[in-house]
């Protein structure tokens, strides 16, 4: 049907020439590059109608709508996207009309057209889909989840069935038969891209199951990385570090090896801290009977203690757990204790453990408040007779 319309208009046009005057063998070549600066003519003002008038309405309906999602879906991005495809469009739907009778150039520029065309979709189709991504990180329930390795699987399908149509156009033959000839090769692509494959299936699985997110802080030491994610797609999880390097790694290795995930204390109202001292188990003594008087006072013992025997280090674990809930920096609804752990190295003193959340997490405040609490812990043992262990003692 195309082929007659393209007929009949060349006819038409032919006769028209030949009205104007223009016949014979030069009229021919005449028409023929009359009608492809037409052509071009047409392809040229249609995109400029696009880029001139249609975009910037666009833009201003888009503009004045609540909605949000349509800022990314009609971007600029995507109107130059839709304005380079409009003169392929025109040039496609004239190329019957000005090449009729020259067959070879005809199926050329046919196939090249096509080509485009394919390829200017599937850039529209890429640029929708960077929009959708940025719209759906934008709501709340996915604000912080890092959704690039979906919308790179679905970019990854779009590429393939594209490349598989424009092969079809070149070749001549049908998309589908194509198709049906890949599965001989699908096991030999599958042992060439095994590494690719599988990071790809590791990175929607880390992703779909919220195992990490972009912004979450996480540490691998195996692989260097300590510090917030930058990106996380399908390849590669980009790491910036606290010292600002860089750090890559590869979906697979953290599917398959063990990584800390801090984002749970980030979401929470404190941060651990864990400050240790280890006590000189010489310094320990029974406490007083002056001692317990002052102790009395203060709500360290009870009236029943008071005729019984008790250490000193009971007393300072007490002191210690009293000062800690008095701290306005540390968020006593979470467990909060003084207790004694096992030391490190046996025989060499007595370890005891401040165990605490604190409010503020945020790094430097936290290592401040963290130590300036221990230092207090330190200096409030001579009040109650004990001594840090100290390893030059040992001379």
């Amino acid at each position: 049907m195309r082929e007659t319309i393209a007929k009949s208009a060349y006819t038409y046009t032919s006769e028209l020439f030949k009205m104007m005057g223009l016949d014979g063998e030069n009229a021919s070549t005449t028409q023929r590059i009359i009608m492809v600066a037409v052509m071009f003519a047409l392809a040229y003002i249609t995109q400029l109608i696009f880029r001139k008038i249609i975009s910037p309405i666009t833009l201003k309906i888009v503009a004045k709508t609540k909605a949000k999602w349509d800022d990314y879906i009609f971007s600029d991005k995507m109107q130059q996207s839709v304005s380079r495809t409009m003169p392929s469009l025109v040039i496609y739907a004239m190329l019957p009309l000005v090449l009729y009778g020259e067959d070879i150039l005809l199926i050329f520029c046919m196939k090249a057209s096509k080509i485009y065309i394919v390829i200017s979709l599937l850039s529209i189709f890429s640029t929708f889909l960077d929009g959708v991504k940025d719209a759906t990180e934008e709501h709340n329930k996915y604000k912080d989840r890092s959704m690039s390795s979906v919308f790179q699987l679905f970019k990854l399908v779009a590429y393939f069935i594209g490349a598989i149509i424009i092969v079809s156009i070149i070749i001549n033959r049908s998309p589908l038969s194509l198709i049906a000839g890949l599965g001989a090769a699908a096991t030999i692509l599958m042992l060439v891209f095994k590494d690719t494959i599988v990071g790809f299936v590791s990175g929607i699985q880390l992703t779909a199951n919220d195992m990490l997110r972009k912004g979450d802080w996480i540490q691998m030491d195996k692989n260097g990385a300590n510090g917030i994610v930058q990106d996380v797609n399908i390849t590669t999880v980009k790491v910036k570090n606290w010292d600002n390097t860089i750090t890559t790694i590869s979906p697979f290795t953290l599917m398959n090896d063990s990584f800390r995930n801090w984002r749970g204390m980030q979401n929470s109202a404190g941060r651990l801290a864990t400050p240790t001292l280890t006590i000189d188990m010489n310094s320990m003594a029974l406490v007083s009977d002056e001692q317990k008087a002052e102790y009395l006072a203060n709500n360290l013992i009870s009236e029943s203690e008071m005729q019984k025997p008790i250490v000193n280090l009971t007393v300072y674990q007490r002191a210690m757990l009293k000062y800690l809930q008095s701290d306005e920096r540390i968020n006593t609804q979470y467990n909060h204790m003084v207790r004694q752990i096992p030391s490190p190295t046996q025989g060499m003193g007595l370890t005891i453990q401040l165990y605490f959340f604190l409010k503020d997490k945020k790094w430097e405040n936290y290592e401040r408040n963290k130590d300036e609490i221990l230092s207090y812990a330190i200096v409030a043992l001579k009040h109650y007779g004990l001594e840090i262990y100290q390893l030059q003692k040992l001379a």
